[in-house]
């Protein structure tokens, strides 16, 4: 798991064939607490989680149906 204070997470995408994907964080529950379609222009993104609740939550983006990337987030 990555653990992060301030709620901002840094994700670094090194992909020249993918041209969009979703990103999705849900928390431990399994409800989708965040949600957003990217344009995989850069290959840095910054999530920010910072209106989360302290916990432990999971992200996935995909892209076209496929799984491309699958983590855990602890928000202290």
């Amino acid at each position: 798991p990555n653990p992060t204070e301030d709620g901002l997470i840094h994700l670094f995408i090194n992909d020249q064939i993918l041209k969009q994907a979703e990103l999705t964080v849900y928390n431990i529950l399994g409800k989708e607490v965040y949600y957003e379609t990217m344009d995989i222009v850069k290959s840095n993104y910054i999530l920010d989680l910072s209106g989360c609740s302290p916990g432990l939550y999971y992200l996935t983006i995909q892209s076209a149906g496929r799984r491309i990337i699958k983590g855990e987030i602890i928000k202290n």
